[in-house]
């Protein structure tokens, strides 16, 4: 009866389960403190999650899904970039170009160096 209740709605996807895991986090705050709108966090959730679940317009929950990997791999980018530069700090100095804003590696202990930009070919000078 399950299956064929579910023939048509949308199911489960990354979306879901990242709210999903918000709600039990929501959940243990709400036991471990008195504070009560972990709990009422933690219901509109659920609920949240529930309706994409059983919802029919496909078309709109693949596009809150796609909105989703896209804030998601926006933060996995900048969570691996300062993982990048906390792992080079002995050797290298990590600096942005003033005129495009690109990253740069240089090698640490080098003095006072001209730096030139591989985006915009842009120079400046820095301290390495």
């Amino acid at each position: 009866k399950i299956q064929r209740f579910m023939i048509g709605r949308y199911g489960n996807d990354y979306l879901n389960r990242f709210i999903l895991v918000l709600s039990i986090i929501m959940i243990a705050l709400s036991i471990f403190t008195t504070v009560k709108i972990f709990s009422t966090l933690a219901w509109l959730l659920l609920i949240i999650a529930w309706f994409r679940m059983l919802s029919r317009n496909f078309v709109r929950r693949q596009q809150e899904n796609a909105v989703y990997y896209k804030y998601r791999s926006m933060v996995l980018s900048i969570i691996n970039y300062r993982k990048k530069v906390w792992q080079d700090r002995k050797t290298y100095h990590y600096f942005t170009c003033p005129q495009c804003k690109a990253h740069l590696r240089v090698p640490k202990g080098k003095g006072k160096i001209t730096i030139t930009c591989n985006n915009c070919s842009h120079k400046f000078e820095r301290v390495s």
